[in-house]
């Protein structure tokens, strides 16, 4: 599949320290060893310009904040769990000030070890997209992607938590103030 949802840049999609990508995603296939899926990225290969994305990394959550555009200066995780079904399930990526999070189905899922670092987040010019990496060839998402909420602030534990149980009860969590 290579279909995907194409969001022009604007200043409220580049938070500076903190953020929270969110999402429900139902995989429709296997993912091929060494293999990225996106749900929701600011990312164009290849041009410096990556700024955040959050995605499989094979049968593994990855979220990616980077700090000056390029993968050198960027910190990311991996969720300590895969997933190999084919059933709904809520992720959600938080990074605030460096300290950065995965959940899944409401509950703390993070590797123990982030890799690299940094403590901001790169403002550049890609656009957002959900379902792939921009237009980069092989970085789509095989699958479903519903409900997908982007904060400039990391939410809390306990707020992912009744994100995911409403989300269950068919009571859904985006809400526009």
């Amino acid at each position: 599949m290579d279909d995907y949802v194409n969001v022009s840049n604007a200043p409220s999609l580049n938070p500076s320290t903190a953020i929270t990508l969110e999402a429900w995603i139902k995989r429709a296939g296997i993912i091929n060893s060494g293999s990225h899926d996106f749900f929701i990225s600011k990312f164009i290969t290849g041009m410096n310009n990556n700024e955040y994305y959050l995605g499989f990394y094979e049968d593994k959550i990855q979220l990616q904040v980077s700090q000056d555009g390029s993968a050198t200066l960027r910190k990311f995780v991996e969720s300590n769990i895969g997933i190999s079904d084919f059933d709904w399930h809520h992720v959600v990526g938080t990074f605030d000030n460096g300290i950065i999070k995965i959940y899944i189905d409401g509950a703390g899922v993070t590797d123990d070890t982030p890799h690299g670092n940094g403590t901001s987040i790169f403002s550049g010019s890609a656009n957002l997209t959900i379902g792939s990496a921009g237009s980069s060839a092989g970085y789509y998402f095989n699958g479903l992607i519903d409900e997908v909420a982007i904060y400039n602030r990391a939410l809390i534990a306990t707020e992912i938590l009744d994100h995911y149980n409403n989300g269950v009860a068919g009571k859904g969590y985006c809400i526009v103030e």
